[in-house]
């Protein structure tokens, strides 16, 4: 994508920030939480599909479910707090003034976010889960870090935006949860829209920069970065608080069950397909 391409999608995007911009002060909270339902789509529970999946009751079913809806909220609130963190570590470093521009209403809607998923994890469970990711090593090169960046923020929220999306679409998801992840969808769309294009344009912009050793140092930088991503889906923290036991060695066992590998699979070849078509995931050819 070239530059003059790229402005003009960030003054559309600020536009739209600017005209829809939602607020969570519509969201009805509920003193409690109906204990008899579903607080995430049950096909998206980690556990899902595996052995133990069908040896619980449904009620087993329904707390777990609980517990992993104040997982997912966990890792928005980590995922917003460093998105926020990095991004604005950028503010004004770029000679496009629509680039700050427009970043300042990214973040504005990522501290907005970052509000109502801790309120309810703190609301409903007194607790947000700590983050257990891995440090991964990246090429020391602050122009490809910035490539590295805006791709781990992207990987980070498609498959997020992909869980909202599929949650919020779902009858049998109590109110609050299912409003929480309509909302983080519809902004989280315009973040994804600019997040591709700031991509395709900074890559555009490096392409004499990356020979073959860069792109598969980039290549194995997001791949354990996407391996990580997901492993905070499967969290003993929560499968304990459920009532499970063996957690870590069910996290593990669940991980790297062929159901789990499937629905990885599916979900991020269908919504990251340009990563594997750049070869920045995926094997290097």
């Amino acid at each position: 994508m070239n530059t003059a391409k790229f402005t003009t999608q960030l003054k559309k995007l600020t536009q739209m920030s600017e005209q829809q911009f939602l607020t969570p002060d519509a969201l009805s909270w509920p003193s409690v939480l109906p204990k008899n339902q579903w607080c995430f789509k049950p096909e998206l529970i980690s556990i899902y599909g595996s052995e133990q999946w069908y040896e619980f009751t449904d009620a087993q079913k329904k707390k777990l479910s609980f517990y992993e809806a104040i997982n997912f909220f966990s890792l928005n609130v980590h995922g917003e707090k460093y998105l926020i963190n990095a991004v604005s570590s950028h503010l004004f470093n770029f000679p496009s003034l629509e680039m700050s521009e427009y970043l300042l209403h990214f973040i504005e809607e990522e501290a907005k976010h970052m509000m109502y998923f801790s309120r309810f994890c703190i609301q409903y469970a007194n607790k947000i889960y700590p983050l257990r990711a891995l440090e991964i090593g990246a090429p020391r090169d602050d122009e490809i870090e910035l490539l590295l960046l805006f791709a781990r923020i992207y990987i980070f929220e498609t498959i997020v935006d992909e869980y909202n999306r599929q949650i919020a679409g779902d009858s049998k998801v109590v109110g609050i949860v299912s409003e929480i992840n309509r909302l983080h969808h519809l902004e989280e769309s315009r973040h994804l829209a600019f997040g591709l294009g700031f991509l395709k344009y900074w890559l555009t912009e490096l392409h004499d920069r990356i020979d073959e050793h860069k792109l598969q140092q980039i290549n194995q930088h997001l791949n354990g970065f996407l391996h990580n991503t997901w492993k905070q889906f499967y969290c003993p923290d929560a499968y304990f608080d459920a009532g499970l036991t063996d957690c870590a060695s069910l996290s593990l066992t669940v991980f790297n069950s062929e159901p789990a590998k499937q629905h990885r699979d599916k979900l991020q070849h269908k919504r990251l397909a340009w990563f594997y078509h750049q070869q920045l995931l995926g094997d290097v050819a």
